[in-house]
């Protein structure tokens, strides 16, 4: 879901996306184990972009995972996931068809061990 609105007479955007994973059994695990299993793993994704330029805009990040917890052999692995994390985004259009976008996001809360620094740069080609 993406919210428009303006901000000084620029286009604001919010947009919020959930997501679930599922997983198959892995029937073929390492280290002698026969059956490994995964729960869901529930997503949500949240952004407030800022347009500076038509070309050059700038995003606050927001996530948050619950789930994922794993089995071995039916014994549980107390692996849990349960993390706030946020960050930084900006991104630049070369060409309506190239684009783009550098990020920084880190764990903000935790309930599960979680640490984590992320940077990520993508270069995005549409054809």
């Amino acid at each position: 879901m993406v919210l428009p609105f303006k901000l000084f007479e620029k286009p604001v955007f919010f947009e919020f996306f959930p997501s679930v994973a599922f997983y198959t059994d892995n029937n073929d695990p390492t280290l002698g184990a026969d059956v490994r299993a995964q729960d869901p793993l529930y997503m949500i994704e949240s952004h407030v972009t800022y347009n500076f330029t038509p070309k050059l805009w700038g995003g606050l990040d927001l996530r948050y995972r619950y789930g994922g917890a794993t089995t071995t052999d039916g014994i549980s692995d107390d692996n849990t996931q349960d993390v706030l994390g946020g960050g930084i985004s900006i991104g630049y259009s070369f060409y309506p068809a190239l684009s783009m976008q550098a990020s920084y996001g880190q764990v903000l809360s935790e309930k599960d061990g979680s640490d984590l620094d992320m940077v990520r740069v993508k270069l995005a080609l549409m054809f």
